[in-house]
Order: structure tokens, then C-alpha cells, then sequence
């Protein structure tokens, strides 16, 4: 850093902004387009068998590209893909909104689709994200499937770093206990569904 910047970053401190854009998730119609060729193409078979397997093995110890972690516990579950370079950056986009889609065929509905932007110290932030409720029914207990699914898609600095997806169950009376994640996984995963 030269003596001018040092000087003038002391005269005139950068101050995080925090929150830079929130908004609406919009798709235009040439994205809904590329997004439909995709999703009914072998690619998106393919990056989905590279999820499963990555998922597979990493119950084994294994860890191969794409790099999958799992979150386990009684009322929180869930996964996060992290980015790879092999992968290209249109494909992990569609992949974030194939997977609300998938869940949506599970009897869920889109509750918000937002996009938050933030810069924290130089670093700027992009949270894409689908949250899901499942339609509920009267009946008592109430069926609350897998509990609401977060589904985020984060970049840094306007490049992928990954998508985290979370399932987050009622601890209530008033509902049924959730249904395992493991299933809603292999579901979410299964390229037998493009055939």
C-alpha cells in the first residue's frame, strides 16, 4: 500500500455499510430458459450423481469434489455443497433453484424468495434464498413433513462459495415428529426423477 492510501484510508476510514440491497428474488425469462434447458438435460443428472455419491462416501470418510458437509441433529439438519471449480458457476445457480423445486413437489410451498446483499470490511456478501413451509392441514397433530427448509445460495465477492440447505422441525406437541432427512436427501438427489 502506497504512503497516499495509507494517508488517505486514515483521513477518510472505510466504514463497513452492512446491508447494500435486499430484495425479491426475480428470475428474468432468459434465465427461467437456460434454467429449464439445464434441468432437463444430462447435466444437471450428472452434478446431482456427483452430490450423491460425494454424500455417500463422506459417510465413509471419504471426501471427494464436491466437498459435502452434513449438519445432524434432533430438530436441525441438513447439507452444504461448497463450490468447485469443475462445476460451472450457471450450473450451481440452477442447482439452488432445482433443489427448491424438488422440495416444492414434496407438498411445500415457497413461504419468501429474497437476496441480500452485505460488504463487511472490503467483502461483499450475496445470500440467495428460498424458505419453505409445508401446507398444513388441519388434522391434529399437525404433518409437518420435514419441518421448514432454509435453502441458501452464498457468494463472496460475486463468485459461488456454496449452498447450504436446512431442514428445521417444530419441538412442539402440536405437531408429528419430522420425517427423516436421510429420505428427504436421497430424494432431493435422485436422478432417476429426470428420466
Amino acid at each position: 500500500m502506497s504512503f497516499f492510501d495509507q494517508v488517505y484510508q486514515k483521513l477518510f476510514p472505510r466504514k463497513s455499510r452492512g446491508v447494500i440491497l435486499h430484495e425479491v428474488l426475480k428470475r428474468s425469462h432468459n434465465y427461467s430458459d437456460h434454467y429449464q434447458l439445464w434441468r432437463d438435460s444430462e447435466l444437471s443428472n450428472t452434478l446431482l450423481n456427483e452430490i450423491s455419491e460425494s454424500l455417500r462416501l463422506k459417510e465413509q470418510g471419504i471426501v471427494i469434489s464436491p466437498d459435502v458437509h452434513q449438519f445432524r441433529g434432533d430438530y436441525s439438519n441438513g447439507i452444504a455443497i461448497s463450490y468447485h471449480e469443475d462445476i460451472e458457476k450457471d450450473h450451481f445457480q440452477f442447482l439452488f433453484d432445482l433443489l427448491a423445486e424438488r422440495v416444492k413437489e414434496l407438498g411445500y410451498k415457497i413461504s419468501v424468495s429474497d437476496n441480500l446483499v452485505t460488504e463487511k470490511e472490503g467483502i461483499i456478501e450475496s445470500k440467495e434464498k428460498h424458505y419453505l413451509k409445508s401446507r398444513l392441514s388441519n388434522e391434529r397433530p399437525i404433518d409437518q413433513k420435514y419441518g421448514n427448509i432454509i435453502i441458501e445460495y452464498i457468494k463472496i465477492n460475486d463468485q459461488p462459495s456454496f449452498i447450504r440447505l436446512m431442514a428445521l422441525a417444530y419441538n412442539d406437541r402440536l405437531y408429528k415428529d419430522p420425517e427423516n432427512f436421510q429420505e428427504l436427501a436421497a430424494y432431493l438427489f435422485n436422478t432417476e426423477k429426470n428420466q
